[in-house]
């Protein structure tokens, strides 16, 4: 089988599919959200999981060994009550309606269903000072006004917002975690003791301050 390249940053699919691990076995069934070209799908399908794919481009999808159903307006096809993990990796930054997006989650998945993302994490050291200077977080450049593909990343969250918008659409986050760190968040650390914030949603958090991707993990509200 051809390996799939994936749509993301260098080495974070190898990161995050760790983070996974925290939280999946064999016996779950997984929903890859935003599946992009198939990437994690395959890693996931070639490691015997029970793997669905979605995405707003399924013309995109390269895995032939899953179907990937299209989604439109965050609305996907399959039935309430699917899936016990959905994992949406750099999906989140792209979306027009994040409460819609929590909402069909809630929607898909089972009454003990987990939904892990990954985002592009703007509260790090280096994010803060290119937003000093420039105006503009990291990962997020200039936005193409004439651009509505849903490529762009139009959605930078802090991860309180990011709680705020879960929590109306029945999901509370449970876990966080960071791909790696970055060596110029690491050049920032002297600063580290005088902001310091221990909550695990405060954007100050210690990890946060140095991370290059946000990872989360959200339950759903009983």
């Amino acid at each position: 089988m051809e390996t799939i390249q994936a749509f993301a940053l260098p080495d974070l699919h190898e990161h995050f599919y760790s983070f996974f691990e925290k939280f999946a076995d064999k016996n779950k069934t997984i929903l890859d959200y935003g599946a992009g070209a198939g990437a994690f799908s395959q890693r996931l399908y070639s490691k015997g999981f029970n793997v669905s794919a979605c995405d707003y481009a399924p013309s995109l999808f390269k895995l032939k060994e899953v179907d990937c159903l299209a989604v439109e307006n965050n609305k996907t096809l399959f039935a309430d009550n699917s899936f016990d993990i959905i994992v949406a990796i750099e999906v989140f930054e792209h979306l027009f309606e994040i409460n819609s997006f929590f909402q069909e989650c809630d929607r898909l998945l089972k009454k003990d269903g987990i939904l892990l993302i990954s985002t592009p994490n703007i509260m790090s050291f280096k994010s803060r000072i290119k937003f000093l200077l420039t105006g503009h977080f990291y990962s997020f450049p200039q936005l193409d006004f004439d651009d509505f593909s849903g490529m762009q990343h139009v959605n930078p969250m802090t991860i309180d917002r990011i709680e705020y918008f879960a929590r109306m659409g029945n999901f509370k986050i449970v876990y966080t975690q960071i791909d790696k760190k970055q060596q110029t968040s690491l050049f920032f650390l002297p600063l580290f003791p005088f902001i310091k914030n221990d909550d695990l949603l405060h954007p100050n958090n210690g990890d946060l301050l140095f991370g290059r991707t946000l990872f989360a993990a959200f339950n759903k509200i009983k």
